[in-house]
């Protein structure tokens, strides 16, 4: 599986930020006429998928400093995307649900 990922790992990269980036212009595009978030929400999700196989790619298959480098983003990536969801479920007022607030 690491060798498929060693030879695969950039175009698999290539294909999930072109479609993450098609599916969220589709989603703005959508969004303007009928107010549907869902491929915008799928694009958001596919950018999220294509930053962490790249970050991990380079982490497993760097050099030196970029290595290092890469896991450092890889952590920080990762802890960002956890704060952005936190932040949209309480937007969405959603924490407020689940504890009970009305």
């Amino acid at each position: 599986m690491i060798n498929f990922f060693r030879d695969y790992g950039e175009k698999i990269y290539i294909y999930t930020f072109l479609s993450a980036s098609a599916f969220f212009i589709y989603g703005i595009i959508l969004m303007t006429n009928e107010g549907n978030f869902f491929f915008m929400k799928l694009g958001t999700l596919l950018f999220w998928c294509a930053g962490n196989i790249k970050l991990s790619y380079n982490s497993l298959f760097g050099i030196g400093f970029w290595k290092k480098f890469s896991i450092f983003l890889l952590v920080m990536f990762n802890i960002v995307s956890l704060g952005w969801a936190l932040e949209l479920l309480t937007d969405l007022k959603i924490m407020t649900f689940i504890m009970g607030i009305a």
